[in-house]
Order: structure tokens, then sequence, then C-alpha cells
């Protein structure tokens, strides 16, 4: 969200892991966005109106997968990891911030959903890390290293763009994949 000083939502957008970078929990590789929720709307507006919030601020929350309910995770007054996304589907927040902040008027912007990005890096990365084996202690969820890769080579879903990979701006895609790979092997 983006918060004027009066606590007013200046700009919104909401997004669900499809794929975590760290399989024992962490950002994602594989997100989509989705439409915000009524409820987290609103419990997201209270909160950061009750912590005297302005600017950009993330706010995150697990959904039991049962019973649906919403427990927060955490509140983040920086950009997210995921930025990309939200610019793609129609939320360029860093814009919008600069906006904000040199007093240019402008309307709440809409975004799309179903919109797919994937950070073919970072999945390898995590494909990778589940080939090594279930963390010592980690009682959670792990993937098998046969399901990781059927994910990573596998069919993504439709309509799957890739984050880094842009033609506008195609030289990230070069350098991120030779920075993250020096990382692993020092």
């Amino acid at each position: 969200m983006l918060m004027d000083y009066d606590g007013k939502i200046l700009a919104e957008f909401a997004h669900r892991r499809l794929r975590d970078y760290r399989p024992t929990g962490s950002g994602s590789v594989l997100r989509e966005s989705i439409a915000l929720t009524p409820e987290l709307r609103e419990s997201s507006e209270r909160l950061l109106r009750a912590l005297g919030c302005y600017g950009i601020a993330m706010v995150e929350y697990r959904i039991e997968s049962n019973s649906g309910d919403a427990y927060l995770m955490e509140v983040n007054g920086r950009f997210w990891g995921s930025l990309q996304l939200a610019i793609d589907s129609g939320v360029n927040f860093p814009s919008l911030l600069v906006d904000w902040l040199t007093c240019k008027r402008f309307a709440k912007p809409s975004y799309e959903t179903g919109v797919i990005l994937r950070w073919w890096t970072g999945d390898l990365v995590r494909t990778l890390r589940v080939l090594k084996g279930r963390p010592s202690g980690f009682a959670g969820y792990f993937p098998s290293r046969i399901s990781a890769l059927k994910e990573f080579l596998g069919r993504q879903p439709k309509g799957t763009r890739d984050e880094i990979l842009q033609w506008r701006d195609w030289a990230p895609s070069l350098i991120e994949p030779i920075s993250v790979m020096r990382k692993l092997i020092a």
C-alpha cells in the first residue's frame, strides 16, 4: 500500500506466492497478482493507521489453507521483493511514491489480476536447495526432489512472464545469473 499522512490509501496491490525461494519459507520465485479482499484491505488499513504509517508499506499474511483464516506475518515499511509484479500488473509504486512526495496529483490506480511472474534464477537456486535435501531439524512440508525438478523444468502456469528477462531492459537478464552463481560458488 501507499498511504498519505492522513492514512488514506493512495494505491494498493495484492499477490500470492505460488513457489517460495527457500522451500522452508521466504520470498517467492513464482507469484500471481490477486484481488485484495475487503477483509484484508480493512485489516491492513486499520493496522497501518494505528501504527501511524504513511508512504510505502507491505503487510504480509499467511492464509490457512483449510479454514481460510489470515494470520499476520509482518509489516515492512520498504519496497518488497515482488515489486516488479505490482508494476507489471499496473501499480508502479516507485513512480507513485515520487509523485506523492513531490505533491503531484494522481488517480488511485487499478491493476490486472492473474498476472504471473517467475524469477527464473531464483527458481533455479530453489531447485538446487531442494536437491540438497531437507535441512536438518526442519519439520514442515518440504518438496521432493522429483517435484522440484518437475516444477522447474515443467510447464509453468499459463501466461507466466519472466521477471528479469524483459526485452525493453535486457541487461539484468545477463548480469543477474552471473551474480547469483558467483554467490553460490563462493
